[in-house]
């Protein structure tokens, strides 16, 4: 079973991405970007997915600039080479995230 975790806890330790996914409901994306190394794969389909945004000043912070910014593994390439790979997913089964 999966800890449930709120946004404190990302402030307290890291987490692997299983179970930020268990728990990608319950945080604000800001944080979770502010505090965690994240994959791409998280980055592109939910940070950076405005259905996940908490409001609009929110969803203006999740941008490309400050993914790459708290985020300086990943490289603007693995973002996009992230998002071609979900669109064609989204077209070949038809899979949206929420």
């Amino acid at each position: 079973m999966t800890a449930v975790l709120t946004n404190k806890d990302l402030k307290r330790g890291s987490f692997d991405e299983a179970t930020l996914l268990a728990n990608i409901e319950r945080f604000s994306m800001t944080d979770l970007l502010r505090t965690q190394k994240l994959t791409a794969f998280l980055c592109v389909r939910y940070v950076m997915n405005e259905a996940y945004a908490a409001n609009t000043e929110e969803e203006y912070f999740l941008c490309l600039g400050n993914v790459l910014r708290f985020q300086p593994h990943l490289s603007m390439k693995d973002l996009y080479d992230e998002y071609v790979a979900w669109e064609e997913e989204k077209k070949t089964t038809g899979f949206v995230v929420k």
